[in-house]
């Protein structure tokens, strides 16, 4: 039985974990009306949140039988890692669909379709910098 709930909040926290991490990249990247409004309104509970699931699953790891708690350990970190590139990914994909709806366009100017095509055309380590870049001058 807890084992069951092992997989469910394990499966919890790669969706809302994932979904947390999207907001907060396509945010970075100044889509932040991609997001939703309770995300920016209380961004620290959406956090808390996937905190306590992600720390609920790990308490789970201590009565389970089934299953070596090391195995248990080993799949919370690859859904603590797979959360941050999947959410990202998912926020990237967002970016540039945005991106080429602009382009896509009938009103926009030929300057600024030729730029909407530039901007869905970066790449992931293009994507990547500009985030990182946002949240250096959050922290400053």
């Amino acid at each position: 039985m807890i084992e069951i709930l092992f997989v469910g909040l394990t499966l919890l926290y790669l969706w809302f974990g994932s979904k947390v991490d999207q907001w907060e990249t396509i945010g970075a990247l100044g889509f932040k009306l991609e997001a939703p409004q309770g995300f920016l309104a209380h961004a620290r509970v959406y956090h808390l949140i996937r905190i306590a699931v992600l720390l609920g699953a790990a308490a789970c790891l201590l009565g389970m039988q089934a299953v070596p708690w090391y195995i248990g350990a080993a799949a919370l970190c690859v859904a603590w890692f797979a959360t941050t590139w999947i959410g990202q990914w998912m926020a990237f994909a967002t970016y540039r669909r945005i991106w080429l709806e602009a382009a896509a366009d009938p009103e926009s100017t030929p300057q600024r379709k030729s730029f909407a095509e530039s901007e869905a055309n970066r790449s992931y380590a293009e994507l990547v910098e500009r985030v990182m870049q946002a949240h250096q001058r959050v922290a400053r």
